[in-house]
């Protein structure tokens, strides 16, 4: 089986452990191997010679804060049921309009929020 590449990528770990463990200056080895002075610094600087994930380690919220995420969250486990926070003596009405004003102000992000942390009943957002 082959080695799967992005699809930018211009070296495999073969040229890579080429450039790692060569000894020619950085530009000489930038000619011979076809690739930008950056990249031959990149591979000798690391130990391994697999890429790294591209992808974001967690996802952000673009809009939310992360003391806004929390009491979105923080909400709706308080109230996993529709109009439990009338019941609810933990949640006293100002916290209650705070946190429904984060959820109404930003309806997509609340929902893809509640998505990420798996605590969301889609028949009771």
């Amino acid at each position: 089986m082959g080695q799967v590449l992005h699809e930018n990528a211009r070296t495999t770990e073969a040229i890579r452990r080429e450039i790692r463990d060569s000894k020619k200056s950085i530009g000489k080895a930038a000619k011979r191997f076809n690739v930008n002075p950056k990249t031959i610094l990149k591979w000798r600087k690391r130990e391994d010679t697999k890429d790294l994930p591209m992808e974001p380690k967690k996802i952000k919220s673009t809009v939310l804060s992360e003391t806004e995420e929390e009491a979105i969250v923080a909400f709706r486990q308080l109230t996993p049921y529709r109009y439990q926070y009338v019941l609810n003596p933990l949640l006293s009405q100002e916290n209650f309009f705070y946190f429904l004003s984060l959820v109404v102000s930003y309806p997509l992000q609340s929902y893809l929020l509640l998505l990420q942390h798996l605590i969301i009943n889609i028949n009771t957002f």
